[in-house]
């Protein structure tokens, strides 16, 4: 016997309403929901969805943690630490592998020292900063 298909189970949303009146309605800000919330600021309809939204903003904060490189006068381009700078060199070069000798590399180096990676440059010009050309 084969599987055919998978039908999830539903999920229950607990019904807080009253036949006299007094209780919230609310649409739950994940799924989109309507639900009876005991408190006026509820945002989820279950625990299910809140840990979806927590879920969605710790990855949103971890992926703006990195800052994109600034363009400097002769086309030279600065960064803030060894990961935006690996980040640069993944985009211009297949770096599969190379991960954690570029990182080992960036950070070995000291200040006004320079890395050379394919046709950029990288000079450390602080404890976090980067600043990098084409040669």
């Amino acid at each position: 016997m084969a599987i055919k298909s998978y039908v999830p189970k539903k999920s229950t949303v607990i019904d807080r309403r009253s036949t006299d009146g007094g209780y919230y309605v609310a649409e739950c800000e994940i799924c989109g929901r309507e639900f009876y919330p005991k408190r006026s600021n509820a945002k989820f309809c279950s625990n299910v969805c809140g840990q979806r939204a927590h879920r969605n903003t710790t990855l949103k904060k971890s992926e703006t943690t990195v800052k994109p490189p600034k363009q400097i006068a002769d086309e030279s381009l600065e960064w803030t630490g060894a990961i935006a700078v690996y980040r640069f060199l993944q985009k211009k070069y297949n770096t599969r592998g190379d991960k954690a000798y570029i990182l080992s590399n960036l950070k070995g180096i000291e200040k006004d020292d320079t890395f050379k990676y394919g046709k950029h440059v990288i000079s450390k010009i602080s404890t976090l900063k980067f600043i990098g050309w084409k040669e």
